[in-house]
């Protein structure tokens, strides 16, 4: 089996290497977040700021993804927080986790600056910079066709950051599949530091187990205690926005920034409004048997060609029950915006 691999990525000098990870490190650590953790304890100097081109930013999955087992889908991007100047850690599903792991790649170790706006282009065995200069300044939803015009390949994967990130709003994220987002602590503001508009990435290896059967039966046993689930086909349905409704019978709504627990409009900001509403069908990441993200089309006419795919309970209730409003299309308007901005 292949050991735990990372691609060092030295942006300043365009030098890129793949080495081994320790090896008691997928004992010791497991992957993800673990190994992240356990690289920032080694690369992170204390006195160096989050914005430093040396401070480094990590993107790795860990053993599942890749693999057929229910919800191997995660990858983890780390390093110091612009937003807190302290640990920035943050989290997205998607298929670029996935497309990681079948380059080869179980973490991305990225230091330095590039010269000039870039994309970290990952094919395989090889690794490149190229140019960005035209896709700086789109949004996440136009870089990513883009990219993927560039590189005629629809199918490659990316992870890319918005014009909010570009311009150091300290809590940007980091976007895959367009609404994917590693959303936390500011990581896309890190990334968009170093001139790294995007990292494409295009896999055509598997992912290795060690013991096929075993892992097959292990698979199979979840996937039909998940199927099996009361919540199954909720959380199918409605996602996360479920939560609009179940929150309100439990008091527990952020209401106008918690000046009340429950909305006098929760049924019109609903998952189950929304499902009703706009809905055109279910989608999931990669190997999830809840497939729990929604495709939606939004007819409005103040918001001509509003259609994409989301949104979470987070930014749904941001928009809507925690500052009172009561106007779901406007509030999903926001929702991709704030998706295509990248934060």
């Amino acid at each position: 089996m292949r050991a735990p691999t990372v691609l060092h990525a030295d942006l300043h000098h365009s030098h890129f290497k793949r080495a081994p990870l320790p090896s008691d490190w997928a004992r010791q650590f497991i992957g993800g977040r673990g190994i992240n953790m356990a690289t920032l304890h080694q690369m992170l100097r204390a006195d160096v700021p989050a914005l430093d081109p040396q401070t480094p930013l990590l993107f790795a999955a860990g053993p599942l993804v890749g693999t057929s087992f229910p919800g191997g889908a995660r990858f983890n991007v780390s390093g110091r927080s612009p937003q807190t100047g302290i640990l920035g850690d943050s989290n997205a599903g998607g298929f670029f986790g996935p497309e990681l792991r079948f380059a080869g790649i179980d973490q991305l170790a990225i230091i330095g600056r590039a010269a000039r706006p870039s994309i970290l282009w990952i094919d395989d065995d090889a690794t490149q910079l190229i140019d960005a200069a035209d896709i700086w300044g789109l949004d996440t939803v136009e870089a990513t066709g883009v990219i993927h015009e560039l590189l005629g390949d629809a199918d490659i994967q990316v992870a890319v950051v918005g014009p909010a990130a570009e311009n150091g709003v300290a809590f940007s994220g980091v976007f895959a599949n367009l609404v994917r987002a590693a959303a936390r602590t500011g990581m896309g503001t890190l990334m968009a530091s170093k001139n790294l508009k995007a990292i494409a990435v295009r896999g055509t290896g598997g992912v290795e187990v060690r013991d096929p059967a075993r892992f097959k039966g292990a698979s199979d046993r979840l996937q039909e205690k998940v199927l099996g689930h009361a919540e199954y086909d909720i959380r199918t349905r409605l996602g996360t926005t479920q939560l609009v409704t179940a929150l309100q019978k439990m008091g527990g709504l952020p209401t106008r920034h918690f000046q009340s627990t429950t909305f006098e409009h929760a049924d019109v900001v609903s998952g189950e409004t929304i499902e009703a509403a706009y809905k055109q069908r279910s989608k999931g990441c990669f190997a999830c048997s809840i497939p729990c993200s929604r495709y939606l089309v939004v007819d409005d006419d103040r918001f001509p060609d509003l259609h994409f795919e989301g949104p979470e309970y987070e930014p749904l209730a941001g928009f809507t029950v925690r500052i009172g409003c009561s106007d779901l299309p406007l509030a999903l308007y926001a929702v991709d915006r704030c998706n295509r901005l990248g934060m």
